[in-house]
């Protein structure tokens, strides 16, 4: 059999999940691991080109029948998430990224609940451009993080906080999933990775000053910084997240953005 093709996000916020298999702390045999930003994951795993993957929550719901949820493993954060913002104002203009479909939703949920008329449009948001070209910018991930840096002076709205505002539940913004084909042609491998995730996992959070030391050596950024951003962000997928992605997708379902809710809790992976 070929290797395990696994996704991995690659922004900053995955390093807890994977550090442990970039440095060889946790042994991964038999796993490729193929980096991209959440949509290029979310893609990939669409077309076959992935077995297991990280990918935004929204795109998870929209594939569920091709798919197989992985148990205890998400990304999520309880209020400010840092790394998922809308800078500017939720009026007028408002330029949406292309590197996440679960932050675009999330936008467009609170905006109805704030009784926004914003025009929503994607492009390549840029802080720098709020003000002038439009009047928001959502931005996630690694560039996120560095315009709250650069930028302090401009207003901006956390949508884990926001979201948290509304439900009182955390908000899901990535979780794991199998190919469904290839979970039951190889329910072993599907488990073996998914083990191998949690104690990449594990070591990760066991391990947070050094995760904070390879963030802040690449990205520049200051470690009191990178390790608040860390204690923000959680792993697990337990009753309460799951509770919060339900409560995400029956939002995103009013929206229009979902024709059906998937099933929760989670399917088991299949024996």
């Amino acid at each position: 059999m070929r290797p395990v093709r696994l996704g991995a996000i690659d922004f900053y916020n995955s390093l807890p999940v994977y550090q442990g298999l970039y440095e060889g702390a946790v042994s991964a045999p038999h796993v490729d691991l193929v980096k991209g930003t959440p949509t290029e994951l979310n893609r990939a795993i669409s077309r076959g080109d992935l077995d297991i993957t990280p990918m935004s929550s929204i795109e998870y719901a929209l594939q569920a029948e091709d798919l197989v949820l992985l148990p205890d493993l998400s990304i999520n954060s309880v209020g400010f998430v840092d790394s998922v913002v809308l800078f500017g104002t939720p009026t007028g203009r408002v330029c949406l990224t292309r590197k996440s479909a679960t932050s675009v939703v999330l936008l467009k949920i609170l905006l109805k609940h704030w009784g926004s008329q914003a025009e929503l449009f994607r492009g390549t948001p840029r802080v720098e451009e709020v003000g002038k070209n439009y009047d928001g910018a959502l931005l996630i991930g690694d560039e996120c993080l560095e315009a709250a840096l650069t930028h302090p002076g401009v207003p901006y709205r956390d949508l884990g906080e926001e979201w948290l505002r509304l439900t009182r539940s955390p908000m899901v913004f990535a979780v794991w999933a199998a190919r469904r084909d290839f979970a039951e042609r190889h329910p072993e491998e599907v488990e073996r990775v998914h083990q191998i995730l949690l104690k990449s996992r594990a070591w990760g959070l066991a391990h947070l000053p050094r995760i904070v030391e390879v963030a802040t050596k690449a990205s520049g950024f200051p470690a009191g910084f990178m390790a608040r951003y860390y204690e923000k962000l959680k792993f697990e997928f337990g009753p309460a997240e799951q509770r919060g992605l339900a409560r995400f997708y029956e939002e995103a379902h009013r929206l229009g953005e979902l024709s059906r809710v998937p099933p929760l809790p989670l399917p088991k992976v299949p024996a």
